[in-house]
C-alpha cells in the first residue's frame, strides 16, 4: 500500500512541475492553435511564410474579442514556445493596415522554418502592457524574396515592400480595390500600372521567380502581367516575362532570355485560357534547368535548357500591369486586378507553389483551427493520462 501512495504522491509531484508548458510568452492572456491540415504541403518547406487571416476573437476586448491594443500590436505568433515568431501584419500601424479592431480581420504572414503537414502555430494575444508593434515584416520574407507588394487593405492601397530591400512600387493610378488576399490593386487596361525601381531588383542570379494573383475584366490584344527589362538598347526589350500570348487566345505564358543575348527559352504557355472574373494564381520560375508556368499551384507548361537569366545590372524598372518597350513606351496593359506580387532570386520547387496556391485560397482548407485557450493554463501534457 505505501509503495502505491509513494508512487502516486512522485507522480503527482512530477506532473505538478511538468504537466505544463507555456506556448506563448509571459502577459498574453489567449492562444489559439493553427495546424496545417493533410494534403496541404507535400513535403517540408524551409522558411515558408504562411498566411493567417481574420478571427473574431482578434478583436478588441470592447468589440467582444481579446484583443488590447487597437493597433492589434498584442497579436504574435510562435512554435509552441515563449519565442516569437518572425511575422508581419500587413499595413500595421497605417492608414492601409490591415487590421479591423471591431471584426478581428487582419492579413498575417508568418515565417515556418519547416512547414509540414501538421505544423502547429500559435496565435497569441490578450497583452495590456504591448503598445509597439512586435513583428519583424523583412525577418518574414526570407533572403530569396527580391521585393513583396501586399497593396493592402482594398480601401487604401500601398505600394510597399515587405522585405529588406525597400524596393516600394511607384503607383501609375492604379486604385485600391478588393483581392484575392485582402485588399489588391485594379487596372482600367490603360495606362494605369505599377513601377518598380533599383538595381537590387535585377536578375542577378540564374533563377528566378515571378508570381502574384491576377484577376482579369477585360481582353485585348496582349497583356502584361509582369515585366523584368533590360537595358536600354539590349537585343530584346524583356530579361523575363508572363503575358497573355493575345486577346483572342487569351493564354498566359512565360519566358525569358538568358544574359545578354537573343537566345529565347520559352515560351511555356498555359493550355487553358483567362477565366474572366476569377482570381488566378500564376507564377513562373527559373532554375538553372526548367521553366516552368504554374496556374493555381500546378505546373501546367514547361521546358528545359540550360544557362543563366539576364545578368546585364538594368536599372530600368520592374513593370508591373504593363509592357515597357521600347523603353519608356509603356504599352499591353492588364485589365483587371492584382494581388500578391512577389519576385524571388531563386526557382522554387513544385512543392511551393502548391502550398501557396493552397494557402491563399482557402483558409478554412489550409488549417484546422484549435479553439480558444487561456494562457494561464496553456500546456503541453509531459505525462500520459
Amino acid at each position: 500500500m505505501s509503495t502505491g501512495i509513494n508512487k502516486l504522491i512522485a507522480l503527482l509531484m512530477l506532473w505538478s512541475a511538468a504537466a505544463f508548458a507555456q506556448v506563448c510568452p509571459a502577459g498574453y492572456g489567449w492562444y489559439q492553435t493553427y495546424t496545417v491540415k493533410a494534403s496541404q504541403i507535400t513535403g517540408t518547406l524551409t522558411n515558408f511564410p504562411v498566411l493567417v487571416v481574420n478571427n473574431s476573437n482578434w478583436a478588441t476586448v470592447a468589440n467582444g474579442g481579446k484583443v488590447q491594443n487597437s493597433n492589434g500590436y498584442d497579436i504574435v505568433w510562435t512554435a509552441g514556445t515563449t519565442t516569437v515568431l518572425s511575422f508581419e501584419l500587413v499595413g500595421h500601424g497605417g492608414s492601409s493596415t490591415t487590421y479591423d479592431a471591431t471584426t478581428g480581420n487582419a492579413e498575417f504572414w508568418i515565417n515556418v522554418s519547416s512547414a509540414a503537414v501538421g505544423s502547429v502555430i500559435y496565435s497569441c494575444f490578450g497583452n495590456s502592457s504591448i503598445n509597439t508593434y512586435q513583428g519583424s515584416d523583412s525577418g518574414t520574407w526570407n533572403s530569396n524574396y527580391l521585393f513583396v507588394h501586399h497593396y493592402a487593405n482594398g480601401s487604401t492601397a500601398s505600394y510597399a515592400d515587405s522585405t529588406s530591400h525597400a524596393l516600394n512600387g511607384v503607383n501609375t493610378s492604379t486604385t485600391a480595390t478588393t483581392g484575392e488576399i485582402d485588399g489588391g490593386i485594379a487596372l482600367s487596361g490603360s495606362s494605369q500600372y505599377v513601377t518598380v525601381t533599383g538595381s537590387s531588383n535585377q536578375l542577378t542570379t540564374a533563377n528566378f521567380t515571378l508570381e502574384g494573383w491576377f484577376y482579369q475584366t477585360g481582353t485585348h490584344a496582349f497583356q502584361a502581367l509582369i515585366m523584368e527589362p533590360r537595358s536600354t538598347g539590349a537585343s530584346s526589350d524583356f530579361a523575363a516575362k508572363m503575358d497573355t500570348s493575345s486577346g483572342t487566345t487569351n493564354k498566359v505564358r512565360c519566358y525569358f532570355y538568358k544574359g545578354n543575348s537573343a537566345s529565347l527559352v520559352g515560351p511555356v504557355t498555359d493550355p487553358n485560357t483567362i477565366t474572366g472574373s476569377t482570381w488566378i494564381h500564376y507564377a513562373c520560375k527559373w532554375d538553372g534547368t526548367n521553366l516552368v508556368l504554374y496556374r493555381n499551384g500546378a505546373n501546367v507548361a514547361n521546358t528545359t535548357s540550360s544557362g543563366n537569366a539576364n545578368t546585364d545590372g538594368a536599372t530600368r524598372p520592374f513593370c508591373i500591369g504593363m509592357d515597357d518597350y521600347p523603353a519608356g513606351t509603356p504599352e499591353d496593359f492588364w485589365q483587371g486586378r492584382i494581388d500578391e506580387v512577389h519576385m524571388l532570386n531563386v526557382g522554387e520547387p513544385d512543392a511551393w507553389f502548391a502550398a501557396e496556391f493552397n494557402n491563399g485560397s482557402s483558409q478554412s482548407g489550409f488549417w484546422t483551427i484549435g479553439t480558444l485557450t487561456a494562457n494561464a493554463v496553456a500546456a503541453r501534457k509531459i505525462i500520459g493520462d
